[in-house]
């Protein structure tokens, strides 16, 4: 035990001593750590070992195909991203559709609810991709049959409809007219942090050379890329390019989150459904914060250039603003309306696409929603009419499924 003149002289030395300035955390401290510069050393080393990979040829969509008939013969259940889903469906077509539909869940639900009426059975959301409904629509307003298939599926953005048409759309397999049929969620979802994010531009992104635009326009910020690297290329994978021995992935290996995975016979419509009306109008003003962010410019800038590459190809364009009741259109500015529809007008125009703006009609009310966004059956009866009869009126989409 320590005397009293001890215990003295200790507090003396410990008093006289330089102090010890208390150290605090400084984020401006932390980039100049050994540790970050190691996560962008890391960084820089995947986005290498990418750009290497990048030179080998591309891998091909047909292996979806291949893919399925293996799983089919193994009786494993078909559980894959609605990337994989779309491109294994399109790809069964023994030949290109006439007429191929893009968009989210608005366009797709009332393509479902209207066909579990239409057929009286249950209709599969994933499986269910002849719009039967609307063929019928084209078969009365232009006397002639007209096959209708459908690439739309929940969630999807501009961005993604670019991937899936580069992918999907090769010699033999592109549609005469493509319906685009869009709306404000699909340009400024904020719950998005970038477009790169969604698993459809993943999956896709991995059948489709990214030139310079699209890398920077799906991945805005360097960290944004930086990350994506990150997801696709571990430690061990990085060692095998390196030293050579790195093989390609299968298609099932790009679908690596397993809740985004889908199946079927797990998310199907009955007929005769008259779900209750729902107010989604919270998760729209989630959705509709700050709508000319960057994700706006980005995806304005995947649908020029989605349109350019649609009429490239000799595809006529039906570009569509799907009607949502006015509690959610009033969710946006009225400067964002004018900017969104001055864009659309203007892209449409320098590519030679038809423009049909439905999004503030009086036609729709609320009894043909199923909230305040997505249209049921009942709006069903009354849209897609309304898309046969425009593209009667519209000389270039109708000589281009009829002739002159």
């Amino acid at each position: 035990m320590q005397t009293l003149e001890q215990r003295r002289r200790a507090a003396e030395r410990k008093a006289n001593s330089p102090s010890q300035p208390l150290r605090r955390f400084s984020p401006f401290g932390f980039f100049g750590t050994a540790f970050f510069f190691a996560l962008i050393g890391f960084g820089f080393v995947s986005i290498i070992a990418n750009e290497c990979i990048s030179k080998k040829p591309m891998p091909k969509i047909d292996e979806v195909l291949k893919q399925a008939a293996v799983e089919t013969s193994q009786k494993k259940p078909l559980r894959h991203t609605w990337g994989w889903w779309l491109s294994k469906l399109y790809l069964e077509q023994t030949q290109a559709p006439d007429v191929v539909i893009f968009g989210s869940s608005l366009v797709g639900s009332v393509h479902a609810s209207i066909d579990a009426q239409l057929n009286q059975e249950l209709t599969d959301v994933v499986t269910h991709r002849r719009a039967n409904f609307l063929e019928k629509q084209f078969k009365d307003y232009l006397g002639k049959s007209v096959s209708v298939f459908s690439l739309a599926c929940p969630g999807e953005m501009i961005s993604d409809a670019f991937m899936i048409t580069k992918t999907l759309f090769s010699k033999g397999k592109t549609p005469k007219v493509v319906i685009a049929a869009i709306a404000p969620r699909d340009f400024v979802d904020s719950t998005l942090p970038h477009p790169g994010v969604t698993d459809q531009f993943k999956f896709f992104s991995n059948y489709v050379k990214m030139e310079p635009w699209m890398e920077s326009a799906a991945y805005p910020e360097f960290f944004a890329r930086m990350g994506e690297e990150l997801d696709k290329i571990s430690l061990k994978r990085v060692g095998k390019i390196i030293t050579g021995r790195e093989t390609e992935k299968t298609p099932a290996e790009w679908e690596s989150n397993e809740s985004l995975l889908v199946e079927p016979g797990k998310s199907v419509v009955p007929a005769n459904a008259r779900p209750p009306w729902t107010d989604n109008s919270k998760e729209y003003i989630e959705r509709f914060r700050n709508p000319i962010n960057a994700n706006y410019r980005s995806e304005m800038l995947f649908f020029r250039e989605w349109i350019a590459d649609l009429r490239s190809k000799n595809i006529e364009v039906l570009v569509v603003c799907m009607p949502t009741l006015e509690m959610n259109r009033k969710l946006l500015p009225e400067s964002f309306w004018k900017e969104f529809r001055s864009d659309i007008a203007n892209t449409c125009k320098q590519n030679g696409a038809d423009w049909f703006d439905l999004s503030d009609v009086e036609l729709f009310v609320q009894s043909d929603y199923l909230d305040t966004v997505h249209l049921g059956s009942y709006g069903g009866v009354k849209l897609f009419p309304i898309l046969a009869h425009r593209v009667k009126l519209v000389p270039k989409l109708r000589e281009r499924l009829i002739g002159p």
